[in-house]
Order: C-alpha cells, then sequence, then structure tokens
C-alpha cells in the first residue's frame, strides 16, 4: 500500500499496481545511479578545457576541433552515460549552432511532435524550487545547476523534467543552464541579446543524448523582468564574492577561487529543506519516490489514451484532447484560455522562463567543445523580454569571472571574445532537418485544478 500525496488523494491509501511498483522501482534505481555517477557539479571541469570564444586566439573557434582533451574536461563528462565520442567539432553530420529560417527550396520540416513539452507537477514538498540552486561564474559563461541526484537522502531534490513528444515515458531530467551573449542559434537573420541553454539528461534508452531548451532574450522590455533579476541578483554576488577576495589577497600570492557559490538568498532555509526532505524519506519510504513514478504513469494514460482505451494521436485525431478530460473536448487558445474549469500546469524554476510552448526543432550538437551530435534541440519561437538595464548588468557579469592571478582586466581568465561575448559562429545546416510547431499542431495542454 502507498499513500498518495497529491490534492485528490491526501490521506488516501491507493493500492499500487505491479506496473507501479515496477516504475517506481525502475525510478529509484535511476536515482541510485544517478547518485553514483554525478558526484559533481556540472562546470569544475569545464575551467580545465582550455577554448575560447575570441576568433583571434590560438585555441578559437576555428581550432576548436584540436583541443584533444575536449570530452574528457567537457561539464558533460559528468554523465558517463551521454555519448561523447571524442572531439566532434570538425564533425557536418549535426552541425550547431544553425541559422534558423525557411527558404523557398528549403522550408521547414512538418513538426514531429504531438504536444507541448511536459512537465511534471510540482511536489511542494519535493520538488527543486529556486532556493536549492547553485550559481557559477565559470570562463565561458553564467551556470546555474541543481544538485546532481533527485534523492533527498544525498542533499538532492525532484529535478524539472519534460517530456518529449514520442519519447513517454522516458523523459529529460533538467541540470543546468548556461547563459550566451549574444545568441548562439540566428532565427530568420536575427541574432539576438542573449540565449539562455537549459540542459536536460536523457534517461532509459535516451541516456546517451541530452535535450537543450533555448530561450533566446530580447532587451526590449520597458521594465526589469523580476524573475531575470532574481537570478542576475544571484550571479553578482557570486561576482562581488570574487571582486572581496581579489581585494582581500591583492599582492598575496595565490588564493581559493570562488568558482560556484550558494549565494544568500539560496542558502536560506537550505537545510530546513534538506531536513524536511529526508524525514518525508524517512517516514514512507519508497512511497514517495513511488508517487513520483506514478503520475509518469498517470499521465501517460491521459496523453495517449482516450475513455476506450484506443490510442490516440498527433493534430489528426484532434479528440486526444478527451483523454484529459474523459468526454469533455476542448481546444484552447494558443495563449492556453477557452477550456472552462482547467487550465495549464504551473511550469517549475527554470521552466518558468519560457514565454511559449512553441518552438524550432532539430537534432544537432553541443555549441562547445567536444561538441558532440547528442543534443535534441527546442528554440522557444518566442523571446523573454527583459529590460536594457538588465542586459547591461548581464554583460558585465559574463566577464567577471578572475583566474588564480585576480586580473582585473578583460582576459583575466575569462575566454569571451574581445567584445564580452560568448556565441559560437554559424554552422552549415547541411542535410540537417529543421522543423517548427506552432498552434497549428498543438495547443496547450488543459489539466483540471487539482492537476496543475
Amino acid at each position: 500500500m502507498m499513500i498518495r500525496r497529491n490534492s485528490r488523494s491526501q490521506g488516501r491509501l491507493i493500492l499500487a499496481s505491479p506496473a507501479m511498483v515496477v516504475s517506481a522501482c525502475v525510478l529509484l534505481l535511476s536515482l541510485i545511479q544517478s547518485t553514483r555517477a554525478q558526484q559533481d557539479t556540472p562546470g569544475t571541469q569545464e575551467e580545465q578545457l582550455d577554448y575560447s570564444y575570441d576568433p583571434t586566439s590560438p585555441i578559437g573557434p576555428s581550432r576548436w576541433s584540436q583541443i584533444s582533451n575536449a570530452a574528457d574536461l567537457s561539464p558533460y563528462a559528468a554523465y558517463p552515460t551521454l555519448d561523447l565520442d571524442g572531439n566532434e567539432c570538425a564533425s557536418t553530420y549535426r552541425p550547431s549552432p544553425l541559422h534558423i529560417r525557411p527558404t523557398p527550396d528549403r522550408p521547414f520540416a512538418e513538426c514531429i511532435d504531438r504536444h507541448e513539452m511536459l512537465t511534471r507537477q510540482i511536489d511542494p514538498n519535493m520538488s527543486c524550487t529556486p532556493f536549492d540552486a547553485t550559481f557559477s561564474i565559470t570562463p565561458h559563461t553564467l551556470k546555474m545547476s541543481f544538485p546532481p541526484t533527485d534523492d533527498p537522502l544525498q542533499n538532492g531534490c525532484f529535478r524539472p523534467r519534460i517530456n518529449l513528444s514520442g519519447n513517454f515515458p522516458e523523459e529529460f531530467v533538467f541540470s543546468w543552464l548556461e547563459v550566451h551573449a549574444r545568441s548562439d542559434h540566428v532565427i530568420d537573420g536575427k541574432r539576438y541579446d542573449a540565449e539562455i541553454q537549459q540542459v536536460h539528461l536523457g534517461q532509459g534508452e535516451d541516456d546517451y543524448m541530452v535535450a537543450t531548451v533555448s530561450v533566446l532574450v530580447e532587451a526590449t522590455a520597458r521594465r526589469d523582468n523580476p524573475e531575470f533579476q532574481w537570478m542576475l541578483d544571484q550571479w553578482q554576488e557570486v561576482a562581488d564574492g570574487m571582486d572581496r577576495d581579489c581585494r582581500e589577497t591583492r599582492g598575496g600570492g595565490g588564493r581559493r577561487q570562488r568558482r560556484a557559490a550558494a549565494t544568500s538568498a539560496t542558502m536560506k532555509g537550505r537545510k530546513e529543506r534538506i531536513e524536511r526532505r529526508r524525514k518525508l524519506i524517512r517516514e514512507h519510504g519508497a512511497d514517495v519516490i513511488a508517487n513520483f513514478a506514478l503520475q509518469t504513469e498517470e499521465d501517460y494514460a491521459r496523453i495517449y489514451f482516450g475513455s476506450n482505451g484506443q490510442l490516440l494521436n498527433h493534430k489528426h485525431q484532434p479528440q486526444h484532447r478527451r483523454a484529459q478530460y474523459g468526454e469533455y473536448s476542448c481546444r484552447a487558445d494558443p495563449r492556453g484560455h477557452g477550456c472552462p474549469g482547467y487550465g495549464k500546469r504551473r511550469k517549475a524554476f527554470p521552466h518558468t522562463l519560457w514565454p511559449t510552448i512553441y518552438y524550432f526543432g532539430y537534432r544537432g550538437s553541443i555549441t562547445a567543445p567536444p561538441c558532440s551530435d547528442i543534443v535534441n534541440w527546442r528554440i522557444l519561437d518566442v523571446p523573454l523580454e527583459i529590460s536594457k538595464r538588465q542586459y547591461q548588468q548581464l554583460t558585465t557579469l559574463m566577464d567577471s569571472y578572475r583566474d588564480e592571478s585576480c586580473d582585473m582586466t578583460h582576459g583575466g581568465g575569462s575566454k569571451l571574445d574581445r567584445h564580452g561575448e560568448n556565441y559560437q559562429p554559424l554552422r552549415d545546416q547541411g542535410a540537417v532537418d529543421i522543423f517548427h510547431c506552432t498552434p497549428d499542431d498543438f495547443r496547450w495542454w488543459m489539466y483540471l485544478p487539482e492537476d496543475q
């Protein structure tokens, strides 16, 4: 028996089916494997990986293919199941980044996805929050990461997940995000002010690849974006700590570099959050993990099967919405309105940064050494708007990394180009097909209030 902890059945015992038990065991095993394989926070190795975004540098983009240890020192190397087959920066098989635009002889391919990138319902006790994040400034970028495990007994939390159409029940688990300014990808001739790349690790049969959701950023807002400002504040605290360390040790030789930090905001209440999650595990044991797996099975049934058990399919069967509401059928408008009594599911941080559910997609590669072709790209087609003041703060932070010498001039350990930017030059599209998912392909998935 297991206690199910959502609003529809609080305090009510539900008999676990064999399939639920198997799902729980698989998830529990993945937690154990994740803890063993991911002992380090992503980014610590990257500072040893010597490459630059400066085109005039001997380790600039045109020479990335000559970096022999790129696959060993990349932050992706912390995950041994990923298919990092040496240095692939010279490969033309699945290149990234690309200029995304249709042409008369090369229109966009048909959207291959049946639904939006689906996310888990937020667990108020076990899901990761912004305050579980670690912010870091590396020689190449700004990063934010969650604990490398879902296991609360290992100081972890349930990390956000996305389901890409056709991959169910496998999911991609958020691990870290990094900022590129200006954007790596160009959309119809426009290079955006920045690009936030959210890296998700594949699970199960997909554990050799990643799904990266790119949020393009445009500095056109008349007011500050509050959520983005909170993130800037955390990176600012890390940068201020670096500068403070340099001032205190100037002229005194080497120092301990503050490469990653739990900021004052993220430290607040961290011990209490960890202990609360551990207590739930101690009291309910594997049932807590089983509940997490149970949601996967329930969502699977809603998404792919109707009330009569018939497999439902893509835009060619609009009645697939009945899988969500039984016999009730409703097609929401592109903004998620128009279905009385139903609504969109709340996103967990950092998916809260998504300004839309529609995107361009293609199979490509990592946009830094070792350039491995393991990425399922989803590039949101509406940019996140921030203010010009926020963009100025962002670009200052991008160039705030200091090495052990505490060099305060540009280049003091930073591997950005001379403009303080870190985007990779565009690659030729070659044989890669780019698709565009729009409201004509799917609409917001709608949920009952207790499922939102």
